[in-house]
């Protein structure tokens, strides 16, 4: 199974008992390594293996990093279950509430079922559904009341804070799940009202760290189209909207990624250059008997 999802050499056991796998999603290429039927099946399978703790259950997996560089889908998915790893290994060092290791609760449903009897203790919800259409992940953590200042009064509601998240290379070019995440922030906090709810939207990506704050906003009426439909824009409450390296779930992740993001782009810088130079070339060569050139002397010199 690991051979077929890293691409490697399938161990030749396996390829002596083919009824081994289950060919209607995993085969063997011709050269001898596996690979997928598509990416239903490596999402589907990946969740299963990784809460069975068969799947990015250790630093080994960092080596792949550069076999995944050059194919846009295979090192974003990668990335996107090494940051559950680390998340769920260690949490995020650098965050005031995030910086232990985290349970990972799996969830098939458009909202998931926040468990509220579990406190102090950060929860990752992970969408199994393929390509869930807002996020990578929601991060709760409940405060028990006990915890919070001001303990002994009965009024006062526990506090739960969202950490909707979104993992990506870069944000350039990546649909919105900010926008798109409080588009829906009614949906997602409607069975919480129990609760003091606060929120802070996160990106995981291979840009440096830094946030933003954004201003509490009142629901808005927008454009009113023929068909009588209004447009209306959803309040969101004050938020802050985070950016984090790869680094900062993991110094090591950070800088494997970047070593493979670096060797990627000299290999393009070379590639250029060899192919700006069999050009020049083919030009010289074809300049046979006959031909006549009309640039100057001096034009023809800085060649």
């Amino acid at each position: 199974m690991k051979a077929c999802f890293t691409r490697s050499r399938v161990p030749r056991k396996i390829r002596l008992n083919p009824h081994l796998i289950d060919h209607r999603f995993f085969f063997t290429r011709a050269d001898e390594t596996g690979d997928y039927a598509c990416g239903v099946v490596r999402k589907a399978v990946t969740d299963e293996l990784f809460l069975c703790q068969q799947y990015f259950v250790d630093v080994d997996y960092l080596e792949l990093i550069p076999k995944f560089i050059d194919h846009p889908t295979g090192i974003g998915f990668f990335m996107e279950y090494a940051v559950l790893f680390y998340l769920q290994l260690n949490g995020i060092p650098q965050h005031d509430y995030l910086g232990n290791k985290m349970l990972v609760i799996n969830f098939n449903t458009d909202i998931p079922k926040i468990k509220t009897d579990i406190k102090d203790r950060p929860v990752i919800y992970h969408p199994t559904m393929f390509n869930f259409p807002t996020l990578d992940g929601i991060i709760v953590l409940i405060k028990s009341a006990e915890t919070r200042k001001g303990k002994n009064d009965p009024q006062q509601k526990e506090q739960l804070l969202l950490f909707p998240y979104q993992v990506t290379l870069q944000r350039k070019g990546h649909k919105d799940s900010h926008e798109l995440f409080f588009k829906e922030y009614d949906r997602w906090v409607e069975k919480l009202k129990e609760f003091d709810v606060k929120t802070e939207f996160i990106w995981f990506t291979g840009e440096p760290s830094s946030y933003t704050i954004h201003a509490h906003s009142e629901p808005q009426s927008g454009m009113t189209h023929r068909s009588g439909y209004v447009c209306n824009y959803p309040g969101r409450p004050e938020h802050t909207e985070r950016v984090f390296g790869f680094g900062a779930v993991s110094r090591e992740l950070g800088e494997r990624y970047e070593e493979a993001k670096k060797a990627k782009e000299n290999r393009a810088t070379e590639e250029a250059q060899a192919t700006i130079e069999a050009i020049v070339g083919h030009g010289r060569d074809c300049r046979g008997e006959g031909y006549h050139d009309t640039r100057s002397e001096a034009e023809a010199s800085q060649e």
